[in-house]
């Protein structure tokens, strides 16, 4: 078989993989699929679709299809009637796709939405802008390796993964060796969500 004669046998065998990769790709409004992802798309809803045209030519005709004897034998000749299947079973596959993509999405922004909340809620509920903790703290920054115990002067609630809090009266050590570094009228802390950090509330009775 001639290069060009096989290069058109691929094509129909595969029209069903580029409708239904077509139908993914208007439905989730996609322009940046890349050659290769297309192509993986193509072959993957091809065979997707031909195998269940084989499931409903198996159970209604009693015979399979010649999907891949007609992709791996030249001399057999293409079935018009299963790539029109095939093509028809693609379409519902791109819907398909496109839905269970979007559901799992949905799905995981809600719960990283979610899993935000109870994160942020623990400081909130902590430092309530109206009745918030005002006693006497120890923060641990483990990413810089200091120590700050003082006692809350202001606070701010969660806001852009950012929590902001003020101490007085503070006394900075070095987290490793324990050595007091400074001690501080007050110091203005930023603490973002993706910090090792440790806070401890002091009872003062524990002082001393």
């Amino acid at each position: 078989m001639e290069s060009t004669e096989l290069t058109v046998k691929l094509i129909v065998l595969f029209v069903p993989g580029i409708i239904g990769t077509f139908i993914y790709e208007i439905c989730q409004n996609r322009t940046d699929m890349s050659n290769r992802d297309f192509i993986i798309n193509v072959v993957l809803n091809a065979f997707a679709s031909y195998s269940i045209t084989y499931v409903i030519f198996k159970l209604l005709l009693g015979e399979g299809t010649s999907f891949l004897d007609a992709l791996l034998d030249s001399s057999v000749k293409i079935s018009m009637t299963e790539i029109m299947t095939a093509s028809i079973l693609s379409i519902a596959l791109g819907f398909f796709e496109s839905q269970l993509v979007r559901t799992t999405m949905k799905v995981n922004r809600k719960r990283n939405e979610r899993n935000k909340r109870v994160r942020l809620s623990v400081w909130d509920d902590l430092f309530d802008e109206n009745d918030g903790y005002d006693g006497h703290v120890k923060i641990v920054l483990n990413d810089q390796g200091i120590v700050y115990d003082g006692f809350v002067g202001k606070h701010s609630a969660s806001i852009l993964n950012k929590k902001e809090i003020y101490l007085k009266d503070v006394v900075k050590y070095d987290l490793k060796t324990g050595e007091e570094l400074a001690r501080i009228g007050g110091t203005y802390l930023q603490i973002r969500d993706d910090e090792d950090v440790i806070m401890e509330m002091i009872r003062e009775d524990q002082n001393g």
